[in-house]
């Protein structure tokens, strides 16, 4: 039963290569779950053995995969699939703003000086220094 646990998130995180939100949320349900004691002794043995990765990355991973939540509201009613960071690195400067209403305000702010359609984390940056200013 575990192990099926274990295989499936494992997938998750193989696939997920391509997407660090469904990467942190599985690494989460693994440590959470202490599924990695299956295959290894501690979370850290099993994120570099395993997947090549420090705890710390895994760690950060896992943090910047919960800015999801902090972007989507609830009650979101905007006809059109929102536009959400593509990576570990823009979460992660979302995620110095602890306010989850400001974090949706920086990054809408952000969207909306991108010109080429990529949003860095400079561009959060700078949208947190506008706000804050």
């Amino acid at each position: 039963m575990m192990a099926d646990h274990l295989s499936d998130f494992e997938q998750v995180i193989y696939r997920g290569r391509t997407g660090f939100i469904e990467s942190g949320v599985a690494l989460m349900h693994i440590r959470y779950m202490r599924l990695y004691r299956e295959t290894h002794r501690t979370f850290e043995d099993y994120c570099r053995e395993r997947w090549s990765i420090s705890k710390a990355y895994a760690n950060r991973l896992i943090n910047s995969s919960r800015i999801l939540d902090n972007l989507l509201l609830p009650d979101d009613t905007l006809g059109y699939e929102p536009i959400l960071p593509m990576n570990e690195c823009q979460a992660r400067s979302l995620m110095k703003l602890e306010n989850p209403a400001l974090q949706r305000k920086v990054w809408i702010a952000a969207l909306k000086n991108v010109h080429d359609g990529k949003v860095t984390a400079r561009d959060i940056e700078c949208a947190i220094r506008s706000l804050a200013s």
